[in-house]
């Protein structure tokens, strides 16, 4: 059997009322409802797929259900899309929209600060329990380029502006102190999980859902490799 064409929210509606903040929603299937578990699956998702295929409609889905729990919203959106017009109405201490890369950049070091400071409360307290955040850096292929050219243009000291290293502690230590990123990116590529560090930044975004199905798109969500190692002599028996 094939999976419904169209998902309405009042179908699923109670089911996902049901679940724990960690535990999402994200579409159903032929066994019944996709469920995506924060707490086990992945600290972080990436939402792929070319413009207009609906990466922001399920974006959308998965921050309404964290909300509706409890959980608070950082928007980084430097394009201002409408399509998140429905957060800039909501009260600051649930969810807040940043559009200019100064703010995006402050706004990045701050969390760093935030981590720093659970970090530290837990080293005091074992049992120390913090509010959940989502951080969403949407349009993200392109989301490091125009914040370098941002700080170039500033003269910001260094070849990267601070937000850089602010991002990556959140992706390696964010989940175990209640942080998660999300990328909303047209292209799962290097541009969104860089070179450097790209391997092992994309190994915490285990979470990967595709708006749209495309062969390019999904070779490169997907990530397959042959982890077999090389042989070093000839092959053969002996």
């Amino acid at each position: 059997p094939a999976p419904p064409e169209r998902l309405l929210w009042s179908e699923v509606a109670d089911f996902a009322r049901s679940l724990p903040i960690d535990k999402v929603v994200m579409g159903v299937g032929t066994g019944g409802p996709v469920v995506a578990d924060f707490a086990t699956d992945s600290p972080h998702s990436v939402i792929s797929g070319a413009a207009g295929k609906g990466k922001s409609v399920l974006m959308k889905m998965l921050l309404a259900q964290r909300m509706a729990k409890g959980s608070g919203v950082i928007l980084l959106d430097y394009k201002n899309s409408a399509a998140y017009d429905y957060i800039r109405d909501l009260p600051s201490d649930t969810a807040r929209v940043y559009v200019r890369p100064e703010m995006i950049n402050e706004v990045l070091v701050l969390l760093k600060r935030e981590l720093e400071w659970r970090i530290a409360a837990r080293e005091t307290d074992r049992y120390a329990t913090f509010r959940k955040l989502d951080v969403v850096i949407e349009e993200t292929n392109s989301f490091a380029g125009r914040m370098t050219t941002w700080w170039k243009e500033t003269g910001g000291k260094g070849s990267e502006p601070p937000c850089f290293v602010a991002r990556d502690q959140l992706i390696f230590m964010g989940r175990e102190y209640g942080i998660h990123v999300h990328y909303v990116a047209q292209q799962a590529d290097a541009t969104v999980f860089g070179n450097d560090q790209g391997t092992s930044r994309r190994i915490n975004f285990g979470l990967r859902a595709l708006a749209g199905y495309e062969k390019t798109t999904w070779t490169m969500l997907a990530y397959s490799h042959d982890w077999r190692p090389e042989p070093e002599g000839p092959v053969g028996i002996w």
